[in-house]
């Protein structure tokens, strides 16, 4: 045994005095080695706790923000995939306040020794950084969903092209509205996220190339709250009567569109945002887009 820490490939090659390709290619189930020694490589894996070779009922574990309905929506989906998709392992899923950090940490500090890996939602903070490194190096596999961490050696990042998304979101407020000046407010639920960061460059990136005439103004975080959403759209529609368009980056947009369902004005800013869900659909009021 290699103390309370997971082996590596290099570990099991090691125990077994066979090369790390044949290691790989057993562990990675590809043909080409006698059944003998593949016998040998999988008994010495789950000796040492190659997380690859770890008992069945060892399940992977989910750790999600518990704000905004896709997040609800993603652990609902998260949770019946056990039953619904017959998967082998059990999955667990964990909603977190997503900006307490050390709340992230102590979590992710327990289930070192009782998961199969983690895919997890988080922000791009020093202390979550440190502690998914450790986890990797006791090789527990761990993948970013939706945002990534950076200068994390980790498996992969599942989501999409942050940085594309807001040039996207830029390109459609410049294209809906007319070519006449005007102005444009920000809100992301924090620049902690590093998604949420890379959202916002690639909008002020095409606005400044292809809609010079529109102003952005200063970004606000919401924190992933409607109701914040809300009284800060109240608030600008008060303040700036040039005000044209919002980008909400995050969660809480169902706020924002209430606060536009109010506005008396006939022309209403145009609404963008993220993460179309069924309560959003719902929603009367704004000229948006999800």
């Amino acid at each position: 045994m290699i103390g309370s820490v997971m082996a590596t490939i290099q570990d099991i090659a090691k125990a077994t005095r066979h090369s790390t390709a044949t290691v790989d290619r057993v562990l990675n189930n590809r043909p080409g080695v006698r059944e003998a020694t593949r016998q040998t490589i999988l008994k010495a894996a789950a000796e040492l706790k190659y997380a690859r070779a770890m008992p069945a009922s060892l399940g992977f574990d989910f750790v999600l923000p518990r704000t905004g309905e896709f997040m609800r929506n993603l652990a609902e989906h998260l949770g019946r995939m056990p039953k619904e998709q017959d998967v082998g392992q059990p999955i667990n899923v964990h909603l977190i306040d997503y900006d307490k950090p050390d709340a992230v940490v102590a979590l992710l500090d327990r289930l070192r020794h009782e998961t199969a890996g983690i895919g997890l939602v988080a922000l791009d903070h020093i202390l979550i950084r440190e502690a998914l490194k450790t986890l990797i190096h006791r090789n527990v596999p761990v993948v970013t969903l939706l945002t990534d961490i950076s200068s994390l050696p980790h498996q992969g990042y599942i989501g999409i092209d942050n940085r594309l998304a807001g040039r996207l979101a830029g390109h459609l407020i410049g294209k809906f509205l007319p070519v006449e000046a005007g102005k444009i407010a920000v809100f992301t639920g924090s620049h902690a996220y590093r998604g949420h960061e890379e959202r916002e460059m690639g909008f002020r990136s095409i606005i400044k190339e292809n809609f010079a005439h529109l102003q952005i103004l200063d970004a606000q975080e919401i924190g992933e709250s409607g109701e914040s959403g809300r009284d800060l759209t109240e608030a600008l529609i008060a303040r700036e009567p040039d005000l044209v368009a919002i980008y909400n980056i995050g969660a809480g947009s169902q706020g924002v569109a209430q606060a536009l369902e109010g506005h008396s004005s006939d022309r209403k800013p145009v609404f963008i945002a993220h993460d179309l869900s069924a309560e959003d659909k719902a929603q009367r009021g704004p000229p948006w887009i999800s």
